[in-house]
């Protein structure tokens, strides 16, 4: 597809994926990926193919940076769907009380 602005010098340019049919774009990918699995996969292309590299990117400036690991460093991490919901540790001796509290009587002062 050739550029719709003159100024490109009737360049190629990509199209644009809201115009596209979801046919064409899934012919080129081999399935459909989640966010972070395609910038995990932006950042292991820009690594040469190397997993190990992405590890050890020193890009700070990029924008992928944060997420080079596939996950989002700014989201908690997910509890494993077969572990076990931790009780909190609470030791809890109940007192048998036979005498019930002392009242608390309120005197306004302005009455």
């Amino acid at each position: 597809m050739t550029s719709p602005y003159e100024s490109d010098g009737g360049t190629l340019v990509g199209c644009d994926p809201r115009t596209a049919e979801a046919a064409a774009i899934l012919a080129t990918q081999d399935r459909p990926k989640s966010r972070g699995k395609a910038l995990r996969a932006k950042c292991i292309d820009c690594a040469g193919g190397s997993p190990a590299e992405v590890r050890k990117c020193t890009a700070l400036e990029c924008a992928l940076w944060p997420f080079r690991m596939g996950r989002s460093p700014f989201r908690p991490p997910r509890r494993a769907k077969d572990a076990p919901i931790e009780e909190p540790d609470v030791d809890v001796e109940e007192e048998e009380d036979d005498e019930d509290p002392p009242l608390q009587v309120f005197v306004n002062p302005f009455l």
